[in-house]
């Protein structure tokens, strides 16, 4: 390993040049300006992502909106 970043996108610029291969989020790779080759992994990978709160009652106004997005959305 020559290089290393948190930036997807500086990520898939080196790609792009040539410098080699990654492995991203579905989500990340909607609409992206780089002409890279997408390829699906032959096992699926998934992760879980949760969200964790002291007390519903007690949150901000826009935590609870947030929340009544995630129950709309998913």
């Amino acid at each position: 390993m020559r290089f290393t970043t948190w930036d997807d996108y500086a990520i898939m610029s080196m790609v792009e040049s040539g410098l080699g291969i990654i492995i991203l989020p579905q989500l990340i790779l909607k609409r992206i300006p780089y002409k890279i080759i997408l390829k699906e992994l032959d096992i699926p990978a998934y992760r879980n992502i949760a969200i964790a709160l002291r007390n519903k009652k007690t949150a901000s106004l826009a935590v609870k909106k947030f929340l009544d997005y995630l129950k709309y959305r998913y």
